[in-house]
């Protein structure tokens, strides 16, 4: 074993998350975040390992801390710490961090996390424009995911032809299986079952 080397710490705590033993894997995680206290991962890795083992608590001071000491990509922290409180039900605290991490760096994820926490606050307008900026921000790889979860806005209000041309328009970047359901699923929400059928 080589006690100081916290690469060595982190690699043993990834091989446990892995194997899904997080009580061997939080051991591993909180030696490296004594060895390394100033590296924000050794802190997030401990957080989503806090998680796991149900000790939300502990998962959110280890966010927090890697957020206190991140010197760089801080987005990233903030982005990590409103899924934790999203998760946790604290919207309007899930609210503020996800603003920070887009005023940081304004990611699709972020905007499509701060979609769905909008949604969930029934906020449908901002919630509909958060989805459109993470499509206009997505590279050409992503845009088929954001076309998509902009169907499933539009399905969800029950705006069933908007969606069905959100699905089209993400099979045509990207045929998914996923999508072709989606498409069936409106089509038979409209009472069309042969295009239903047939998607």
């Amino acid at each position: 074993l080589e006690p100081g080397n916290v690469l060595y710490l982190n690699r043993l705590g990834v091989f446990y998350f892995r194997q899904e033993q997080f009580t061997q894997a939080k051991t591993w995680y909180e030696k490296s975040v004594q060895v390394a206290p100033q590296d924000p991962i050794n802190w997030e890795n401990l957080g989503l390992v806090c998680q796991q083992l149900k000790q939300p608590g502990e998962a959110e001071a280890a966010f927090r801390k890697a957020l206190e000491v991140a010197t760089q990509d801080r987005d990233l922290y903030f982005n990590r710490l409103g899924v934790f409180l999203y998760q946790q039900g604290r919207d309007a605290e899930a609210l503020d961090a996800y603003q920070q991490a887009i005023a940081l760096a304004s990611k699709s994820i972020y905007l499509e996390n701060l979609g769905l926490l909008y949604e969930r606050m029934g906020r449908l307008e901002e919630a509909q424009h958060a989805y459109e900026r993470a499509l206009e921000q997505a590279g050409d790889m992503d845009k088929d995911l954001y076309l998509n979860r902009l169907g499933v806005f539009c399905f969800n209000r029950q705006q069933y032809e908007k969606a069905i041309e959100y699905y089209q328009k993400a099979v045509a970047r990207m045929p998914r299986p996923t999508y072709y359901e989606n498409i069936g699923l409106a089509y038979n929400m409209m009472g069309q079952m042969p295009a239903a059928i047939e998607a």
